[in-house]
């Protein structure tokens, strides 16, 4: 369909959008984290990743409570503290946007943003894959992951999601868009629109 196509702005200096997507790699890195740990909660994922303490190794899932503070403070980790992968991260702030009130209160602050990096992590990632994580970062070092898992449609259509990534008026910096595009519009009917593809 000529709706999933990725409209380019090249106004946009490139610099700012690589310094944009580098605040984005740390959903991967807890999911990866997560995977590693074998934890399937990905608020717990995200308590243990920002200070994995001395006992990481031995991850037992803890009680948690029903709503937890938000936006979530990342702590600089020890620099006596290695693992497998670099996780270093320019992002002050990442927040799990969970509940279809926060995803409607995130998008509509998201709204007055000029620019926005932005990924998709799933499974299969395609139109006949599965959505599971939508990444949106600020150029203030803001992170939200969205869970697309939990909220599903909600998401788009109570949680205005559907609404900001149609806007025009705040550009979403990407990399290699097609496959993320692919399955918005087929899972979800909705188009990145004003998109920044770094791989264009």
């Amino acid at each position: 369909s000529s709706k999933i196509g990725i409209r380019t702005a090249p106004a946009t200096s490139r610099a700012n959008c690589q310094n944009l997507v580098g605040s984005m790699g740390y959903g991967a890195d807890v999911a990866d984290f997560a995977t590693e740990q074998g934890i399937s909660d990905f608020n717990a994922a995200c308590e243990l990743y920002n200070d994995p303490g001395d006992d990481a190794g031995d991850y037992q899932p803890p009680t948690l409570p029903t709503r937890r503070p938000s936006p979530i403070p990342v702590r600089p980790r020890s620099s006596g503290r290695t693992r497998s992968r670099s996780r270093s991260r320019s992002s002050e702030y990442v927040e799990v946007v969970d509940t279809v009130q926060r995803c409607t209160e995130v998008t509509r602050a998201l709204s007055s943003e000029r620019e926005v990096a932005m990924d998709i992590e799933g499974i299969d990632l395609c139109r006949d894959g599965e959505v599971c994580i939508i990444q949106i970062g600020t150029s203030a070092g803001k992170v939200y992951l969205f869970d697309i898992v939990k909220l599903g449609q909600d998401a788009f259509n109570r949680g205005g999601l559907r609404t900001f990534l149609h806007s025009d008026r705040t550009m979403k910096v990407i990399y290699d868009g097609r496959s993320d595009s692919d399955a918005l519009w087929h899972q979800f009917q909705t188009n990145i629109v004003q998109a920044y593809d770094l791989q264009v």
